[in-house]
């Protein structure tokens, strides 16, 4: 069943509300009236009946699973999407990640509602809606060009700073359209960090149209901040490396550490610039191979020159970001250059 027929199916059966378990009694009297179902007792309809039956107690079956899921955990049905679905197992390995944070904001009749967080030691995932007037008609793609158009940042910094995450941590984003309906548009957005998250930090969502023209005045329709405190607990774990490292036939480098999660594998070297050179192959315990670059769409690379004594170069770090919650205990090694280090 493709995923149209089952948003048609759960909308038919009013399947709308993933914090509530539905009313599956209801469910399959609602679609056996819709299927022209009529109990008989006679045994030449068992058969027809039956198939019906399965047919329908597999869809419930599905669309249960995963409202359970929601309401037991907290996790939204966008963020669950995002990541492929995840199982209970695979969502419970993010626990210490996980927030449902209430918060939202409105200014000139547009709304932000934050919806879920999601981070781990280097990245953090903040799904949200955006409402526009009620004038808004959006499809999908309308709605990517629209946030091309638009301002729409994730700020982290630690949990004393009053600046409201101006003065952050740097890193790069990306977001990805999840939903456009009518006015509403949902997103995810991402962002990650050289330096990490800490274990409490103040998360900030900047959206908006509104642009400086001079330092007196602002041009635009909204200009929405929101921010709120994150209590952070790592999901992953640090190899702590610190062995030399030989890329592109430079050895004036160090692999310092190797920070793994079920979301994400990081590589911090330090030394000279070697970002294009670092091509970490991870090996998992099943023979699966994955070998990434800075070319990755997955990937995310920074370079930072401190320089100061304790970084004299500069700090290289290349993170790749799984698509799907991966038990890091299936990891079985990460190769650097001429370094392996075994997970195992």
């Amino acid at each position: 069943m493709n995923k149209n027929r089952l948003d048609e199916l759960k909308n038919e059966l009013g399947i709308l509300d993933k914090s509530t378990v539905p009313d599956t009694e209801k469910i399959i009297g609602d679609v056996f009236e819709k299927a022209g179902i009529v109990t008989y007792k006679k045994n030449t309809f068992r058969r027809i009946k039956t198939v019906r039956i399965i047919a329908v107690a597999a869809f419930i079956t599905v669309a249960v699973t995963f409202t359970v899921l929601a309401a037991t955990l907290g996790w939204h049905e966008k963020l669950m999407e995002y990541f492929g679905n995840p199982t209970k197992e695979q969502m419970e390995l993010m626990n210490g990640g996980f927030d449902a944070p209430t918060v939202s904001g409105t200014d000139n009749g547009y709304t932000v509602n934050v919806i879920n967080t999601l981070a781990d030691n280097h990245g953090l995932y903040v799904l949200y809606e955006l409402i526009l007037p009620e004038h808004y008609d959006m499809s999908k793609p309308q709605a990517r060009e629209y946030m091309t158009e638009i301002y729409h940042r994730v700020l982290v910094s630690p949990a004393k700073d009053e600046t409201d995450g101006v003065l952050t941590s740097m890193g790069v984003g990306r977001n990805v359209i999840m939903e456009a309906d009518k006015n509403k548009i949902v997103v995810c957005e991402y962002i990650g960090l050289a330096k990490g998250v800490s274990d409490e930090c103040k998360v900030s969502l900047v959206v908006g149209d509104s642009h400086y023209i001079d330092p007196q005045t602002i041009s635009g329709n909204f200009n929405i901040k929101l921010s709120w405190n994150y209590r952070y607990e790592d999901v992953g774990k640090t190899i702590d490396v610190q062995r030399p490292l030989k890329v592109n036939e430079v050895n004036d480098n160090t692999l310092v550490k190797i920070d793994i999660s079920p979301i994400s594998v990081w590589v911090v070297v330090e030394g000279d610039d070697i970002l294009t050179g670092i091509r970490p192959i991870i090996r998992f315990v099943d023979g699966t191979v994955l070998e990434y670059d800075t070319k990755d769409r997955e990937s995310i690379a920074m370079f930072s020159s401190y320089l100061d004594e304790r970084h004299p170069q500069g700090v290289s770090t290349l993170g790749y970001v799984f698509d799907s919650i991966t038990d890091p205990t299936t990891i079985q090694s990460i190769t650097v250059g001429d370094c392996v280090v075994e997970l195992r």
